[in-house]
């Protein structure tokens, strides 16, 4: 019992800090920051580039951890539980698609 408690919990971690990081990039996409905070790098890129890039590589692990999230946590619930599971998918998703809608316009 105390071993499904503790992937119980690293689970709900893991997912947490995926959703942290995808509030913490979609800020800037958000906001269409265009600041650029490295000009002399040899590739700069606004802040904007950045997150929406860090997003579009990030939605194969946000993938796996919402999955993970499901087949774990969500064992045994009802359907609209384990669809819930997949919301930050789906908001990665949309943002991704906004990305790469208005970057390449």
């Amino acid at each position: 019992m105390k071993h499904k408690k503790v992937i119980f919990t690293a689970v709900l971690l893991l997912n947490l800090a995926a959703v942290a990081c995808l509030v913490y990039f979609a800020v800037p996409l958000l906001a269409h920051d265009t600041f650029v905070p490295n000009p002399d790098a040899m590739i700069p890129m606004t802040r904007w580039e950045g997150g929406g890039t860090i997003l579009m590589l990030g939605l194969l692990p946000m993938a796996a951890a919402n999955t993970l999230m499901c087949l774990t946590v969500a064992k045994g619930k009802r359907w609209l539980v384990r669809a819930a599971c997949f919301l930050p998918l789906a908001a990665q998703l949309v943002l991704v698609a906004l990305y790469l809608t208005v970057s390449f316009h």
